[in-house]
């Protein structure tokens, strides 16, 4: 069963980007192989680690998001073979979680036979709120399986 590891928040410069290339070198060096997408329109900095030949998933229709172009992403993470991490931008917060719910990509990526996980990047203030309460308000339902916060303290 592949895994398929979502980086989510909602602000940016939270550390999105290092979680995903912790993931990515990880496997690397386990000699697993792994596939590393970045969906951010606006800051693709995952995408500039030449490495770990990260594919940049285009979801811009001119200046403006089109979340019709995440069919695109369902599509290359349903025919993925190998684990997925998925560095999304802070501009595609709300765009890719609405996507999720409305067409139920999770569940149809579990009958796929994939394991979603759901990875929120926080440091620590009101951010947090706001993106647990958005995750919140999709349910259950939308969010079956694994969610991992990462929680940076700022002293």
């Amino acid at each position: 069963m592949s895994q398929i590891h979502f980086i989510l928040q909602g602000k940016g410069g939270v550390g999105k980007t290092l979680v995903s290339s912790i993931f990515a070198q990880h496997h690397k060096s386990s000699g697993k192989k792994i596939l590393c997408l970045d969906t951010d329109p606006v800051n693709a900095s995952f995408a500039g680690f030449k490495s770990l030949e990260v594919r940049p998933v285009q979801i811009l229709q001119g200046s403006t998001i089109d979340p019709r172009q995440f069919d695109d992403l369902m599509e290359i993470l349903l025919n993925a073979e190998v684990d997925v991490v998925v560095d999304t931008g802070a501009s595609t917060f709300l765009p890719l979680t609405s996507y999720l719910e409305e067409t139920d990509a999770i569940s149809v990526l579990m009958a796929a036979g994939k394991q979603v996980l759901l990875h929120v990047v926080n440091h620590g203030t009101d951010h947090r709120a706001t993106v647990l309460q958005r995750l919140n308000e999709l349910g259950v339902k939308t969010f079956p399986q694994d969610l991992v916060i990462w929680l940076w303290e700022r002293k």
